[in-house]
């Protein structure tokens, strides 16, 4: 039941943001370009027990509603001077040989594109981002590589900065996770408090809590 809850407030939740992003109520923030970036967990999260349908189905049906919901938002006839931006990252990194090509073809960015090539691109969002996720999720499960995914250092070293910001942009930053922030090559510990808080550490130490470096 738990994990069923967290799984529908997840949809609403992210449902939610990109509608946020669009809302025609803030003008403001409706003439900006969407820049939506989705960073999944590729940690043993995808291979838990008990869970139908599996968490890869799950994480592609998440990503796939955001493609809808992109494409909803961008399509038009201003669609030749739009500017949005889409586009999926993970971590770990999965070990196969074309993974820059796929990670290309996970990166949807209008500013880049001529008019004929924004339109087509918009077409094959589907298929294209259906079929990259499959090969990174298939070769994630096979390797069986369970690091963890470092999203606490993503945020307190600058990366969210770098790969998800853009200037005068509507920036949108969707995480598929179990939410334990580990990472095995990156445990910190400032007295009681931790880069990471887990089951074990929140009973060992109830008042522990998890060191934020930014706002």
């Amino acid at each position: 039941m738990k994990k069923s809850f967290i799984f529908k407030a997840l949809v609403l939740l992210s449902s939610t943001i990109i509608l946020a992003g669009c809302n025609s109520d803030e003008p403001e923030q409706s003439e900006k370009p969407l820049n939506v970036t989705i960073l999944l967990d590729l940690s043993d999260r995808v291979v838990r027990d008990n869970v139908n349908p599996c968490q890869k189905e799950r994480d592609m049906a998440i990503v796939n509603y955001m493609v809808d919901k992109f494409k909803n938002a961008v399509k038009g006839n201003k669609l030749s001077i739009r500017k949005d931006r889409m586009k999926v990252m993970f971590y770990p990194t999965p070990d196969i040989s074309q993974v820059q090509i796929v990670s290309k073809n996970l990166d949807v960015n209008l500013a880049k594109l001529q008019p004929a090539e924004k339109k087509k691109a918009l077409m094959g969002m589907d298929t294209v981002f259906s079929e990259g996720l499959n090969l990174i999720y298939n070769q994630t499960i096979s390797t069986k590589k369970w690091v963890g995914c470092d999203i606490w250092s993503f945020f307190s070293n600058g990366k969210v900065d770098n790969f998800c910001m853009a200037d005068s942009a509507r920036n949108i930053l969707i995480i598929l996770t179990d939410g334990y922030l580990y990472h095995k090559d990156n445990i910190v510990r400032e007295g009681n408090n931790y880069s990471y808080l887990s089951p074990r550490e929140l009973q060992n130490n109830p008042n522990a809590e998890l060191i934020v470096k930014r706002k």
